[in-house]
């Protein structure tokens, strides 16, 4: 009867703490593997839009060339009566213009500058009047654009962006449109076309599939090609007209992805179904909401291995019946047998958690919250490779060169910081100096911690003379910022080394010429920079 009293409660107890335990190792692996999505998405958010602020840059840089607006200006004047005539001729029309061949021209180098497919002006009334594919079969000159959202969105806020399908040339594209002013009165558009394969070049085949959607929930990018021009489900977006589908994607029919949420776990961990499995999504927009990025992660073999636990657990209920019944020894094993499993979970656990945590560092600096010492390698290995293989139209020996600026800064007598005032507040000089660095470059830029008092910052497509003008501004305003610390007030001074990519030198080259620059500037007393 003991036994049997005995076995009973075993029964009892051990299907509600197998239920608690399945349940609760099922959320703690839901809820790592969204976290690690969410870092995912993230991460490539930032990519994204890195890559489109190098567009949209590009489209308002122009807006301010002076030749563009005066040559505009004169399109409006003269293009007043296009609508009235063929195509052909206005096209004729449009080529005979005063200025039309340098505007092409400028148009043409541009493209190749920031590899985008077409640079391109719109006059007031929406004709193409300059494009740098002139005379190539894609040509826009003499098509009229005027109801385009990005032409729309120019002329009344002043800039816009769209994506949408070519009209002449009917691949994906963004569109990244400024307005073109001459004493406040709209004259006209600049419009620069980027390939969306070249904007999203970061999304790669993986367990994941990622997915990215436009305003409308359509998918425009996609890790899996089947799924473009997808709408993603009304659980996600709301489903646009068919009308507006047709005209912005030119699709015949709109297929939806039918993502559905299905369920919260503990842990507010949401489960989504498509396909019939189970799914986990890591969603994040850019700044602007017009864009999202979405990782769908099968988790169909995370529940099946939940089931499979129960199949053990009830297995392990069944033999401790019987070896209760039999032996007393049974439940020595039984209980050796929960030990082993609550430390393999444990194990899991901080497994799982150290791999999060070795994420993060790859990417950011902890201290600091700036780029990481080794993204910033990678990031210089990129760009340098990028401004080598890119075509030059002047000697980079010139002081209008556009081209790659490395900055190395060291904090002065940073020992002394920390010897007076205590290494909590050497942090916070550290951290201050980092918000520094990344208040005064453009978003674009890249900013790092190069460890201890060290920083380093990537200038991509500068001048000579606009990268001394940021390293005067950084030494002046570190200079000038009082550190607070507790009841410590104090300032300090940094020295920087500054040295432009030379040509067919390498990543590791020019690191070793901008330190030769940096000891330079504090053999020469601190507090400046050293240009090499």
């Amino acid at each position: 009867m003991i036994a049997i009293a005995i076995a009973c409660a075993w029964l009892v107890g051990g299907s509600l703490f197998s239920s608690q335990f399945i349940a609760h190792k099922l959320n703690q692996r839901l809820q790592a593997s969204q976290q690690q999505l969410d870092s995912e998405v993230g991460y490539l958010v930032r990519v994204f839009e890195q890559n489109l602020h190098q567009a949209e840059q590009l489209s308002k840089t122009l807006s301010f060339d002076r030749s563009l607006i005066e040559f505009a200006h004169a399109s409006r004047q003269r293009n007043g009566y296009l609508g009235a005539i063929e195509r052909s001729e206005r096209v004729q029309h449009l080529m005979e213009a005063p200025g039309v061949a340098e505007v092409n021209d400028l148009f043409r180098r541009m493209v190749l500058h920031i590899d985008a497919y077409q640079v391109f002006m719109l006059d007031y009334w929406g004709y193409c009047v300059g494009s740098g594919r002139s005379g190539e079969s894609d040509d826009c000159i003499g098509a009229r654009y005027h109801n385009r959202e990005y032409f729309q969105l120019a002329a009344s806020q002043g800039s816009g962006r769209q994506f949408a399908v070519g009209r002449l040339h009917a691949v994906p594209s963004f569109f990244f449109s400024t307005a073109l002013h001459d004493n406040e009165e709209f004259v006209g558009v600049i419009v620069v076309r980027l390939l969306t394969s070249d904007a999203i070049d970061f999304i790669h085949p993986s367990a994941s599939v990622a997915l990215v959607g436009d305003e409308n929930g359509i998918v425009i990018g996609s890790s899996d090609p089947t799924l473009l021009f997808h709408h993603v489900g009304p659980a996600l977006a709301p489903v646009p007209r068919i009308g507006e589908y047709r005209r912005l994607y030119k699709q015949p029919d709109m297929r939806i992805m039918a993502i559905e949420m299905t369920a919260i776990e503990r842990g507010s961990v949401s489960i989504w179904t498509w396909q019939g499995r189970r799914h986990l999504i890591g969603q994040n927009s850019v700044a602007r909401n017009d864009y999202h990025v979405f990782l769908l992660q099968d988790v169909e073999e995370v529940f099946e291995t939940a089931h499979g636990h129960w199949g053990f657990s009830i297995t392990v209920l069944l033999a401790g019946i019987l070896l209760i019944v039999l032996v007393e020894r049974s439940l020595n094993f039984s209980q050796s047998r929960k030990a082993h499993l609550r430390a393999l979970s444990l194990a899991n656990e901080n497994l799982s958690q150290v791999s999060n945590e070795l994420y993060e560092l790859t990417v950011t600096d902890a201290l600091t919250g700036i780029s990481s010492r080794r993204y910033f390698g990678q990031r210089l290995e990129q760009e340098v490779a990028r401004e080598l293989r890119r075509p030059q139209d002047m000697p980079r020996s010139s002081e209008n060169f556009m081209g790659l600026s490395l900055l190395l800064l060291d904090i002065d007598k940073f020992k002394i910081v920390n010897d007076t005032y205590g290494h909590p507040a050497g942090d916070e000089a550290i951290r201050s100096m980092a918000t520094i660095c990344a208040d005064l470059v453009r978003p674009s830029d890249v900013v790092a911690r190069m460890g201890g008092e060290e920083f380093g910052i990537l200038l991509c497509d500068v001048t000579p003379e606009q990268t001394k003008l940021i390293a005067e501004r950084i030494l002046k305003t570190c200079e000038t910022t009082e550190i607070k610390f507790e009841h410590h007030r104090f300032s300090q001074t940094c020295s920087i080394g500054i040295s432009r990519l030379q040509k067919g030198q390498s990543a590791d080259g020019l690191l070793s010429s901008v330190d030769k620059a940096l000891y330079a500037a504090k053999d020469q007393g601190r507090n400046r920079y050293v240009y090499s």
